[in-house]
């Protein structure tokens, strides 16, 4: 009977089933690996992308021979560890202000009076001057730019390494200082379901000769990045390629304390060009013949050991990216009117990205729950009573604070779609709260007792808090938010002492009183974290009790 069973659409109901349909393929890959471990004796068969097979030292096995290689489904067991856990430093999920760490290639002197401004990037004065050498902005003949489709009939299984190693990393830092590289391009593999701000796994970088896949999930590997190859990326004499950089760099700040100067994004490139399309995907098919392995955009890059077809994948981009750089440099010139350089243009376009600041994701117990409800959820969907948006928006800061706290996405934690149905339900009992999330969510389930603690005090209140009165701009609300507005004026109302205690669906409210409380919806910034915040345990804590206080 559909109207028995907890998903509220198809969609859902094949999401629930893909869940758990991964959740027993995952016990027998752990049951697997766990096996394999047992007689493994610290070495791993990996498949170089040529399909010869050799061997690697196995990465941070304890951490990660568990793994599952599945994406986004549902771990039971808590006590597995997960590959952060034995990162150096450990994440820090507490509130507060993300300080960019000093760049790399600095003097002494300068670190020693290098000051850390939250939202600032230490780099802008060196990108503001940045002179491109002559070799960036030189553009090959046409004539040399003929892809040779044969060199992929064999696949040179030389040219990719796996770095797992801090000697194999030394070896990759060896050949980019190499005066006969002269731009080598970079990607990223990067996991955020199982980790609160997400954590880089791989690290893909291609030179004329050489594709490397490098293993940042190995705890050493990732404690030297910096030390290696952070002078390499903001080496201004050498050419970064990226495509879509926009992530990137954050995420080599936040994991490595890496910046990038001298970067051509490709993506730009596209955009400049105006190509009908600007993903990687096009780019490759258009000017190499390569279609891009779609199944993999998604894969969990925290499995080990890697499969020949994600090594195949991880490697392919950035090899391609080089030639794709030549090309593209090409049709900039050949696009440039007299007086303009786009080729000029799209590094200068690619500089800004570079001085992108890692932020983190930040928490406002009045306003951030109205982000999700007002702007997320569908209108049809925006019933709750103001009881039961009460409870949405304990459940939703509960949730934030516990993704935090136990290092894990809040999608992880629990769906959107289940915090509605949470609070439509108001369940009163454990047992009836397991009824509804029905295998979803273990996080939740493992903290049941707390989690209906939070939900049921915030439902006796009868409303949800309070949005700020008024912002900073002073413009209202277009009428596109009308139904949010009738929504946050009865909540309101219900403790001034005269709105209706239900809001319809289209929000459209009666009888609500005229001295309600006009409620104006605050954007919060989002101001970056800090790795070396105040501790995770306090600080959660405080944030419980100021959005929840005991009565």
């Amino acid at each position: 009977d559909p109207t028995n069973t907890h998903a509220e659409s198809d969609d859902a109901m094949h999401a629930f089933v893909a869940r758990c349909v991964d959740d027993h393929l995952d016990r027998v890959d752990r049951a697997l690996d766990d096996i394999a471990a047992g007689r493994g004796g610290g070495i791993n068969k990996a498949a170089s992308v040529g399909g010869t097979p050799r061997a690697v030292a196995s990465v941070a096995t304890a951490a990660t021979a568990s793994a599952p290689t599945t994406t986004h489904s549902s771990e039971r067991f808590a006590s597995l560890a997960k590959p952060q856990d034995f990162f150096s430093p450990k994440p820090d999920n507490a509130p507060g202000p993300f300080f960019p760490p000093p760049p790399t290639r600095l003097s002494q002197k300068q670190k020693d009076a290098f000051r850390s401004v939250p939202g600032s990037s230490p780099i802008a004065d060196v990108l503001d001057a940045l002179v491109y050498p002559t070799h960036a902005t030189a553009v090959a003949p046409e004539s040399d730019l003929a892809y040779d489709k044969s060199a992929e009939t064999d696949k040179d299984a030389s040219r990719v390494v796996f770095v797992d190693t801090e000697a194999g990393l030394i070896d990759v830092a060896t050949d980019l200082k190499s005066d006969a590289v002269t731009a080598f391009a970079v990607d990223l593999e990067h996991h955020s379901y199982r980790s609160f701000k997400g954590f880089t796994c791989l690290v893909q970088i291609s030179t004329p000769m050489r594709d490397y896949v490098i293993d940042v999930l190995n705890p050493a590997v990732r404690a030297d990045f910096k030390n290696r190859l952070g002078a390499l990326f903001e080496d201004p004499g050498k050419v970064k390629i990226l495509h879509g950089a926009d992530y990137d760099v954050k995420w080599l700040q936040r994991d490595f304390g890496v910046y990038v100067v001298n970067m051509f994004d490709t993506g730009q490139a596209a955009r400049v060009l105006q190509f009908p399309k600007k993903s990687l995907a096009y780019l490759l098919k258009h000017f190499v013949g390569v279609d891009a392995e779609k199944q993999y955009q998604l894969a969990d890059w925290r499995t080990r050991p890697l499969s020949n077809a994600m090594l195949d994948y991880a490697a392919g981009d950035t090899k391609h990216l080089l030639y794709v750089y030549d090309v593209l440099k090409r049709r900039l010139r050949d696009a440039s009117e007299e007086g303009t350089d786009l080729v000029t243009e799209t590094f200068k376009r690619s500089a800004q990205i570079c001085k992108y600041v890692y932020e983190s994701p930040s928490y406002d117990k009045n306003n951030s729950w109205r982000d999700e409800y007002f702007s997320k959820v569908p209108a049809n969907e925006r019933d709750l009573t103001p009881k039961q948006l009460a409870a949405f928006a304990a459940a939703h800061a509960w949730r934030d604070a516990t993704a935090r706290d136990a290092d894990e996405s809040p999608g992880y934690v629990t769906s959107r779609a289940l915090l509605l149905r949470i609070a439509r339900a108001l369940p009163e009992t454990e047992r009836a709260l397991l009824a509804i999330t029905r295998g979803e969510a273990p996080a939740l389930v493992q903290r049941a007792s707390s989690f209906l603690d939070v939900v049921l005090r915030a439902a006796a209140s009868g409303a949800p808090p309070l949005a700020e009165v008024g912002d900073q701009s002073g413009k209202k609300r277009g009428p596109e938010h009308a139904g949010a507005n009738a929504q946050e004026e009865a909540a309101a109302g219900e403790g001034t002492g005269g709105a209706r205690d239900t809001v319809s669906r289209d929000g459209n409210a009666s009888s609500v009183p005229s001295d309600t409380l006009s409620l104006k919806r605050k954007h919060p910034s989002a101001p970056p974290a800090d790795f070396a915040a105040p501790a995770r345990a306090s600080a959660m804590a405080a944030m419980m009790g100021d959005a929840f206080p005991s009565e």
